[in-house]
């Protein structure tokens, strides 16, 4: 076999759509393995988020459960943009400024390492659900 073929055997082999290593916060640093990684990374997103919202004192004329979805990109620098955010019609009408409130407080967040594959920084882009509930 050349290293030709072998170049395209091992290309072919890798999983594209998923990282090595995800996105760091400093506080995520003292994690021992990959999965706890990667969970303290989107809980540590939704935790700033939920405390911003409480922070707000949002009030709704309605009940609301709703699941808003969070669309992420993050630059192989470690560079956070909120590209898109799915809500539900009745809580953005209860809710206008939430998805401004939502994008301002996530591009603030800083990263200490973007994610990686095979050793190499890279852009990823993460779908994040945080679930809306009022009383």
């Amino acid at each position: 076999m050349s290293s030709k073929e072998i170049y395209e055997e091992e290309v072919k082999s890798i999983d594209w759509a998923d990282v090595d290593v995800y996105p760091l916060f400093e506080n995520c640093k003292e994690e021992p393995d990959q999965n706890p990684r990667n969970d303290c990374f989107s809980r540590t997103i939704r935790e700033y988020i939920f405390n911003e919202i409480q922070n707000q004192h949002f009030v709704a004329s309605e009940t609301i459960t709703d699941t808003v979805f969070i669309v992420l990109d993050i630059s192989e620098r470690g560079k956070i943009h909120v590209s898109d955010i799915e809500m539900d019609s009745l809580s953005e009408k209860e809710f206008p400024q939430l998805k401004q409130l939502i994008t301002k407080k996530i591009q603030s967040l800083q990263l200490t390492e973007p994610a990686y594959k095979r050793g190499i920084p890279v852009k990823t882009r993460f779908m994040l659900p945080v679930i809306i509930q009022t009383d």
